[in-house]
């Protein structure tokens, strides 16, 4: 029997400096996204907190009160992770889910740049 290697999860450069600068304010965030993030690795998009938005090529994963966005790199055993937004109890309007999976893709395509 062969065991699961898991799924580079790859993090985008914006996230990673949002996170620093929330972590001052909001300790318990970076470390609840870590372990989101260990989910993703793990479970891929069938991680319980993963949800595919409806009409777009775009999944999130709840960390408290924050959102990541995401999507899977084709073609590799890779995820990337390029928004991660503040949400209150109001849902997101569809041009701003818009924008951010334009900003989703833009990662994900650096990253198949860097692949290939």
């Amino acid at each position: 029997m062969t065991r699961h290697q898991g799924l580079d999860v790859r993090v985008a450069p914006e996230v990673r400096q949002l996170l620093r600068r929330s972590a001052r304010s909001d300790a318990r965030l970076q470390g609840r996204f870590i372990t989101q993030m260990r989910r993703l690795g793990t479970s891929d998009t069938r991680a319980r907190s993963a949800k595919k938005l409806v009409a777009l090529d775009l999944w999130e994963v709840r960390i408290g009160s924050h959102r990541a966005f995401f999507c899977p790199v084709p073609g590799s055993r890779r995820i990337a992770v390029g928004a991660l937004v503040f949400k209150d109890a109001q849902k997101l309007r569809m041009a701003k889910l818009r924008a951010i999976e334009r900003q989703v893709h833009q990662w994900r395509d650096r990253l198949k740049e860097d692949e290939g």
